[in-house]
């Protein structure tokens, strides 16, 4: 029964590696970034390693899933940090543009979005409201404003001020947003019908 536990996890490993990838590979080529190549697989090679060290004695105690469970949980936190700080680099980069074209509405609605992914959504709240009051009939205020009623799980609003943004202008962002909004409000019917019209 624990071998097949093990065996089972193993083996699942080698298949999503080696067969779905490389049938995925056979039908379409598939474009790598970096971060993958030079990050999460040695990471992977690293704990593959390191899970063949624990179980070499023949057997995984408590102390060693104790030891795999933190792992994890290390693992997660890491990659939680690493996220914002790479928000944070592109919130550096989104300030630059914006300060070399301050007419740019992209720039800094890039820099808004940003700050509400860092939950920083005064900041965010006062560049939507600046880019409202500049251009009113520019879908990128309120897309903005949309977005912080999101985060603020203020859904329906959140979906209403979407639908004002996209008839003032059709944008891909804002159509892609919307449906995910409608998802997580728990109106399925309503995010499939707007992607088909898409």
């Amino acid at each position: 029964k624990n071998d097949m536990a093990v065996a089972n996890v193993v083996g699942s490993n080698i298949c999503n590696v080696l067969l779905i990838l490389g049938i995925s590979a056979m039908i379409t080529p598939l474009v790598v970034a970096q971060q993958l190549v030079r990050r999460d697989v040695p990471i992977v090679i690293a704990l593959s390693l390191g899970l063949w060290a624990i179980a070499y004695d023949g057997e995984l105690t408590r102390v060693d899933g104790v030891l795999l469970v933190f792992g994890l949980v290390g693992y997660t936190v890491w990659l939680i940090r690493m996220s914002r700080r790479e928000f944070e680099r592109a919130l550096t980069h989104f300030r630059k543009a914006a300060e070399l074209a301050p007419q740019a509405l992209e720039a800094r609605a890039a820099t808004a979005s940003a700050l509400v992914a860092l939950n920083r959504v005064a900041e965010a709240r006062a560049i939507a409201q600046a880019l409202q009051r500049e251009a009113p009939r520019s879908p990128a205020g309120l897309a903005l404003e949309a977005d912080i009623l999101a985060h603020d799980r203020r859904l329906d609003e959140a979906i209403g001020t979407y639908r004002q943004a996209l008839a003032l202008q059709p944008s891909v962002g804002v159509s892609l947003r919307l449906p995910r909004r409608l998802q997580v409000a728990e109106r399925p019917a309503d995010a499939a019908a707007l992607l088909r019209r898409l």
